[in-house]
Protein backbone atom coordinates (compact mmCIF):
# COMPACT_ATOMS: atom_id res chain seq x y z
CA UNK A 1 0.00 0.00 0.00
CA UNK A 2 1.87 3.03 -1.34
CA UNK A 3 0.62 6.54 -1.15
CA UNK A 4 1.55 9.24 -3.63
CA UNK A 5 3.98 10.88 -1.23
CA UNK A 6 5.92 7.61 -0.72
CA UNK A 7 6.15 7.13 -4.52
CA UNK A 8 7.62 10.62 -4.87
CA UNK A 9 10.31 10.04 -2.26
CA UNK A 10 11.43 6.78 -3.93
CA UNK A 11 11.64 8.27 -7.42
CA UNK A 12 15.12 8.99 -8.78
CA UNK A 13 14.26 12.67 -9.26
CA UNK A 14 13.55 13.26 -5.59
CA UNK A 15 16.72 11.40 -4.47
CA UNK A 16 18.87 13.43 -6.83
CA UNK A 17 17.08 16.55 -5.66
CA UNK A 18 17.72 15.73 -2.01
CA UNK A 19 21.39 14.91 -2.71
CA UNK A 20 21.76 18.15 -4.64
CA UNK A 21 20.06 20.16 -1.91
CA UNK A 22 22.32 18.54 0.72
CA UNK A 23 25.40 19.21 -1.40
CA UNK A 24 24.51 22.84 -2.06
CA UNK A 25 23.48 23.43 1.55
CA UNK A 26 26.85 22.09 2.72
CA UNK A 27 28.79 23.83 -0.04
CA UNK A 28 27.36 27.31 0.50
CA UNK A 29 27.32 27.42 4.26
CA UNK A 30 29.52 30.16 5.64
CA UNK A 31 32.81 28.72 6.80
CA UNK A 32 34.03 29.14 10.34
CA UNK A 33 36.68 31.79 9.86
CA UNK A 34 39.18 32.91 12.45
CA UNK A 35 38.73 36.60 12.94
CA UNK A 36 41.38 38.46 14.82
CA UNK A 37 39.95 41.09 17.14
CA UNK A 38 42.69 43.49 18.21
CA UNK A 39 42.64 44.37 21.89
CA UNK A 40 43.67 48.00 21.51
CA UNK A 41 42.68 50.76 19.19
CA UNK A 42 44.67 51.62 16.11
CA UNK A 43 46.73 54.77 15.95
CA UNK A 44 44.51 57.64 14.88
CA UNK A 45 47.31 60.11 14.29
CA UNK A 46 49.66 60.54 11.38
CA UNK A 47 53.44 60.49 11.25
CA UNK A 48 53.35 64.20 10.40
CA UNK A 49 51.37 64.95 13.57
CA UNK A 50 53.85 62.96 15.66
CA UNK A 51 56.85 64.74 14.10
CA UNK A 52 55.21 68.16 14.55
CA UNK A 53 54.44 67.39 18.20
CA UNK A 54 58.03 66.26 18.81
CA UNK A 55 59.30 69.44 17.12
CA UNK A 56 57.07 71.58 19.37
CA UNK A 57 58.35 69.77 22.47
CA UNK A 58 61.98 70.29 21.46
CA UNK A 59 61.28 74.00 21.00
CA UNK A 60 59.68 74.13 24.49
CA UNK A 61 56.28 75.25 23.18
CA UNK A 62 54.37 73.37 25.90
CA UNK A 63 54.26 70.38 28.15
CA UNK A 64 54.02 66.81 26.89
CA UNK A 65 50.43 66.53 28.13
CA UNK A 66 49.22 69.76 26.47
CA UNK A 67 51.04 68.94 23.21
CA UNK A 68 49.60 65.42 23.21
CA UNK A 69 46.09 66.82 23.67
CA UNK A 70 46.61 69.43 20.94
CA UNK A 71 47.77 66.88 18.36
CA UNK A 72 45.45 64.04 19.41
CA UNK A 73 48.30 61.69 20.32
CA UNK A 74 48.17 59.54 23.45
CA UNK A 75 50.27 61.03 26.25
CA UNK A 76 52.30 57.85 26.88
CA UNK A 77 53.08 57.45 23.18
CA UNK A 78 54.30 61.02 22.81
CA UNK A 79 56.34 60.78 26.01
CA UNK A 80 57.96 57.51 24.87
CA UNK A 81 58.95 59.04 21.53
CA UNK A 82 60.17 62.27 23.14
CA UNK A 83 62.30 60.54 25.78
CA UNK A 84 63.64 58.09 23.17
CA UNK A 85 62.15 54.91 24.60
CA UNK A 86 60.24 54.09 21.43
CA UNK A 87 61.33 54.67 17.87
CA UNK A 88 58.70 52.33 16.49
CA UNK A 89 55.63 53.91 14.90
CA UNK A 90 53.20 51.09 15.60
CA UNK A 91 53.05 48.94 18.67
CA UNK A 92 52.61 45.23 18.82
CA UNK A 93 54.40 42.15 19.95
CA UNK A 94 58.00 41.77 18.77
CA UNK A 95 58.50 39.18 16.06
CA UNK A 96 60.12 35.86 16.87
CA UNK A 97 62.72 36.25 14.13
CA UNK A 98 64.70 39.46 13.70
CA UNK A 99 64.26 41.57 10.57
CA UNK A 100 67.50 40.18 9.14
CA UNK A 101 66.42 36.59 9.82
CA UNK A 102 63.03 37.17 8.22
CA UNK A 103 64.73 38.82 5.24
CA UNK A 104 66.92 35.71 4.91
CA UNK A 105 63.81 33.49 5.02
CA UNK A 106 62.23 35.58 2.26
CA UNK A 107 65.39 35.28 0.15
CA UNK A 108 65.39 31.49 0.64
CA UNK A 109 61.74 31.31 -0.44
CA UNK A 110 62.52 33.36 -3.55
CA UNK A 111 65.56 31.22 -4.47
CA UNK A 112 63.57 28.01 -4.03
CA UNK A 113 60.81 29.44 -6.21
CA UNK A 114 63.32 30.35 -8.95
CA UNK A 115 64.69 26.81 -8.81
CA UNK A 116 61.19 25.46 -9.40
CA UNK A 117 60.38 24.45 -5.82
CA UNK A 118 57.92 26.99 -4.43
CA UNK A 119 57.52 26.69 -0.68
CA UNK A 120 54.13 26.28 0.95
CA UNK A 121 52.89 27.27 4.40
CA UNK A 122 53.73 24.00 6.14
CA UNK A 123 57.22 23.89 4.66
CA UNK A 124 57.92 27.44 5.80
CA UNK A 125 56.68 26.59 9.28
CA UNK A 126 59.04 23.58 9.35
CA UNK A 127 61.96 25.72 8.16
CA UNK A 128 61.35 28.25 10.94
CA UNK A 129 61.10 25.46 13.53
CA UNK A 130 64.37 23.90 12.33
CA UNK A 131 66.04 27.32 12.25
CA UNK A 132 65.10 28.04 15.86
CA UNK A 133 66.26 24.58 16.98
CA UNK A 134 69.53 24.88 15.03
CA UNK A 135 70.35 28.24 16.59
CA UNK A 136 69.41 27.15 20.14
CA UNK A 137 66.75 29.83 20.38
CA UNK A 138 63.69 29.74 22.58
CA UNK A 139 60.68 28.57 20.60
CA UNK A 140 57.55 30.43 21.80
CA UNK A 141 55.16 28.55 19.52
CA UNK A 142 52.75 25.90 20.80
CA UNK A 143 54.13 22.44 19.91
CA UNK A 144 57.23 24.28 18.60
CA UNK A 145 55.50 24.98 15.26
CA UNK A 146 54.49 28.47 14.09
CA UNK A 147 50.74 28.66 13.69
CA UNK A 148 48.49 30.19 11.03
CA UNK A 149 48.52 33.56 12.79
CA UNK A 150 52.32 33.72 12.59
CA UNK A 151 52.20 32.76 8.90
CA UNK A 152 49.55 35.39 8.16
CA UNK A 153 51.64 38.05 9.93
CA UNK A 154 54.80 36.97 8.10
CA UNK A 155 53.06 37.17 4.72
CA UNK A 156 51.59 40.55 5.63
CA UNK A 157 55.01 41.92 6.63
CA UNK A 158 56.58 40.70 3.38
CA UNK A 159 53.62 41.15 1.01
CA UNK A 160 55.71 43.14 -1.46
CA UNK A 161 58.18 40.25 -1.79
CA UNK A 162 56.04 37.11 -1.38
CA UNK A 163 52.61 35.96 -2.45
CA UNK A 164 50.63 32.75 -2.30
CA UNK A 165 49.46 31.10 -5.48
CA UNK A 166 47.62 27.95 -6.31
CA UNK A 167 49.65 25.38 -8.25
CA UNK A 168 48.69 25.08 -11.89
CA UNK A 169 48.99 22.17 -14.28
CA UNK A 170 51.92 22.20 -16.65
CA UNK A 171 50.76 23.43 -20.04
CA UNK A 172 51.65 21.49 -23.18
CA UNK A 173 53.91 24.31 -24.41
CA UNK A 174 55.91 24.37 -21.19
CA UNK A 175 56.19 20.59 -21.17
CA UNK A 176 57.59 20.62 -24.73
CA UNK A 177 59.97 23.46 -23.83
CA UNK A 178 61.70 21.24 -21.26
CA UNK A 179 64.82 20.17 -23.12
CA UNK A 180 68.00 18.41 -22.07
CA UNK A 181 69.95 21.67 -22.46
CA UNK A 182 67.65 23.50 -20.04
CA UNK A 183 67.87 20.68 -17.51
CA UNK A 184 71.68 20.83 -17.66
CA UNK A 185 71.62 24.62 -17.10
CA UNK A 186 69.30 24.14 -14.14
CA UNK A 187 71.63 21.52 -12.64
CA UNK A 188 74.57 23.92 -13.04
CA UNK A 189 72.55 26.61 -11.25
CA UNK A 190 71.80 24.24 -8.37
CA UNK A 191 75.50 23.33 -8.05
CA UNK A 192 76.44 27.04 -7.95
CA UNK A 193 73.99 27.68 -5.12
CA UNK A 194 75.39 24.83 -3.03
Amino acid sequence: MHTESSKETNSPHSIAGSIASCYFAREFQPAMVRKYNPKGTKCKFSDEALQSALRDLKENKGSIRSTAKAYGIPFTTLRAHFVGISKKRFGGRPTVLTDDEEREMVLCCQVLQEMGFPIDRRSLQSVVTDYLKGHSRKNPFPDDIPGPDWFRGFMKRWKTHLSQRKPQHLSRKRAKALTEDRVEKWMEFVEEVH
